[in-house]
């Protein structure tokens, strides 16, 4: 059980700190230098704001962590972890309150593992450990569960669209009328971002005249 108990946290503590942005490991850093004129002046700005929020976002939530940072000034992973985090907010705000409550959650495990492993004889470690492990093993089942909600409302979107299109002469009279909309080809087709029979309110049963 206590192997149990320490692999959950393991596996569980390494998020917003510890696991390298997505964006940072598909785009490494240039190595060479930025050209000093008022573009990269700018840029620099704005990467010392980013850094400066970063930081805040850290010390609000993660506090335990903050102060265990040698350095509190976020490095780029950090950054763009962080950032990553930002644009979340704007796309779906359900899943971002859910992923700060998560790393809410494994702040207050951190120390207890400190705790836990100077005493592993300490049965109220253990089982502080363990309740605040199973507190934050709840809060992944929400945001599986909210995933997986999305999926199925699009899923549900495809499958209406797939629906219209079966319909009897529904995809001719869809490609006519965007034909038409293209102006006889003379625009660019759906592939490269030309008109859609849905951005002009035109359905599959309407008539292409």
């Amino acid at each position: 059980m206590k192997r149990l108990t320490l692999a959950l946290v393991f596996a569980a503590l390494p998020a917003f700190l510890d696991r390298p942005a997505q964006a940072a490991r598909e785009k490494p850093e240039r190595s060479e230098p930025a050209p000093a004129n008022a573009d990269s002046k700018s840029n620099a700005a704005i990467v010392n704001a980013d850094v400066d929020e970063t930081a805040n976002f850290i010390k609000q939530n993660s506090p335990n962590r903050f102060k265990a940072m040698k350095n509190k000034r976020p490095g780029p992973l950090m950054v763009a972890r962080y950032i990553e985090m930002r644009n979340l907010k704007a796309e779906d705000e359900t899943l971002y309150n859910l992923r700060v409550e998560e790393m809410k959650q494994e702040d207050v495990i951190f120390p207890l593992v400190s705790k836990y492993l100077a005493n592993r004889t300490d049965p109220a470690a253990k089982d502080e450990l363990d309740k605040q492990v199973g507190e934050l093993i709840k809060l992944r089942i929400k945001e599986h569960e909210h995933r997986i909600a999305r999926l199925n409302e699009l899923l549900s979107a495809e499958e209406k669209k797939l629906s219209e299109l079966q319909k009897p002469n529904a995809f001719q009279r869809r490609e006519n009328t965007e034909i038409l909309q293209n102006e006889g080809g003379n625009r660019p087709g759906r592939a490269l971002g030309g008109a859609r029979h849905e951005d002009h309110d035109v359905t599959p049963g309407d008539s292409a005249e």
